[in-house]
C-alpha cells in the first residue's frame, strides 16, 4: 500500500514561490474594461458592490456578531469580492469592492488586481473585508494599495 502526502511539496513549492507585480500591460488591460462603462452602467456596478458588501456584513455578523463591534470601533473597513485563478506556474485574479472610513461612511469603490507566480491549479471565489485601525494605515490602503497573500493546502493520499 502505497501513500503519498503532497505536503511535503507543498511546503518546498511555497518556499519556491515567487509573487511579482502585475506588468503594465496586464493592470492596463483590466483597467481599460472599466474605461468603456457608460455612467448608467457605472452607477449599477456601485449599486451592485454595496449589496454585496452588505450581504457580506450580514453574513459575517450572523457568524461571528463580536466582528461588528470591532468594525464600528475601528476607523474604517471594506469589503471585497475577489476571483482569483491558478494555473500551474501563473496566479491571477481580480475583485471589486468598497472600503468606508466610518467618521463620514462616505464610499470609496475600489478594484483589485493580482498577477504573479506560484504552483498549484484551481480556483477561488472568496469576500474579504479588512478593517483599519488608524487613519494612517486607511489613507495608505486608499491612495497606494496593499499587497496582501494568503493561501491555503490540500493533500492527498492515494491508496494502491
Amino acid at each position: 500500500m502505497k501513500q503519498i502526502s503532497l505536503m511535503g511539496i507543498f511546503l518546498l513549492a511555497m518556499s519556491l514561490q515567487l509573487n511579482v507585480l502585475a506588468e503594465d500591460s496586464f493592470i492596463t488591460e483590466q483597467r481599460s474594461d472599466f474605461d468603456k462603462v457608460t455612467p448608467k452602467d457605472a452607477e449599477k456596478m456601485r449599486q451592485d458592490i454595496l449589496k454585496m458588501s452588505k450581504e457580506t456584513l450580514d453574513l459575517l455578523y450572523k457568524e461571528h456578531p463580536e466582528a461588528k463591534q470591532k468594525i464600528e470601533q475601528s476607523y474604517g473597513y471594506g469589503v471585497f469580492d475577489g476571483q482569483a485563478v491558478n494555473l500551474i506556474l501563473y496566479v491571477a485574479g481580480r475583485g471589486l469592492g468598497v472600503v468606508f472610513d466610518n467618521k463620514t461612511k462616505t464610499p470609496i469603490f475600489m478594484n483589485a488586481i493580482r498577477a504573479g507566480t506560484g504552483p498549484g491549479i484551481g480556483y477561488k471565489s472568496l469576500h474579504a473585508v479588512l478593517i483599519f485601525n488608524n487613519k494612517l494605515v486607511f489613507d495608505q490602503f486608499t491612495t497606494i494599495g496593499l499587497q496582501v497573500s494568503a493561501s491555503g493546502d490540500a493533500s492527498a493520499n492515494i491508496k494502491g
